[in-house]
């Protein structure tokens, strides 16, 4: 962070970065003016190599000019709002990239769906299925959900009955989190550990 002419008024500038916003809210408490550029508004000024000496001249360029947009800071409200979309955005993303892999496990043996979530819960009841054939496959879909949970939760690391459990509970809790646990495991009621 670095501070501004005297001729433009005493203020802190800097970019957003990780913690920006963090930090010009407490330096705002202390009585400062902290504003936060956008990086592609700083970039043009910057000279030679990125390092942390030539980014501070570039921004000392930069927060000179009397027409430099600055960024709003956010308030932790803002922050939590926006930590949360990205969450959800991954989220989606990540149930789309499961729907499209049953597909394809699906269109393997034959059976042809439309892309969507409500397409693969509507065109396909359990009736279509041959039980003997894919349910060994949506077992072990389920069976790698369990072992990607013993690698991401410390808790579940050694434990292959406690990360059962907690795939028992999630299950029961929110039963079209994944597309194929009404067709494998019916409305909600479990059938049995994977």
């Amino acid at each position: 962070m670095f501070g501004c002419p005297p001729n433009r008024g005493n203020f802190t500038a800097t970019l957003p970065c990780v913690g920006a916003h963090h930090l010009a809210r407490k330096l705002t408490g202390f009585g400062h003016d902290a504003r936060l550029m956008p990086a592609k508004y700083v970039r043009p000024y910057a000279k030679g190599q990125k390092n942390d000496f030539n980014d501070a001249e570039a921004i000392v360029e930069a927060v000179q000019r009397p027409t430099m947009k600055f960024v709003a800071t956010k308030t932790a409200d803002q922050l939590d709002l926006q930590a949360l979309h990205r969450v959800r955005e991954r989220l989606v993303s990540q149930r789309t990239g499961i729907i499209n892999q049953i597909r394809a496990f699906m269109l393997e043996r034959g059976i042809a769906v439309r892309q969507g979530i409500r397409f693969l819960r509507a065109e396909l009841p359990i009736s279509h299925f041959y039980k003997t054939r894919l349910r060994p496959t949506l077992k072990r879909i389920d069976a790698y959900v369990i072992r990607w949970a013993r690698r991401k939760f410390k808790r579940m690391r050694h434990q292959t009955k406690g990360a059962r459990d907690w795939f028992d509970r999630l299950r029961r809790a929110t039963p079209k989190l994944f597309a194929h646990w009404p067709l494998c495991h019916g409305n909600g009621r479990t059938s049995g550990a994977v």
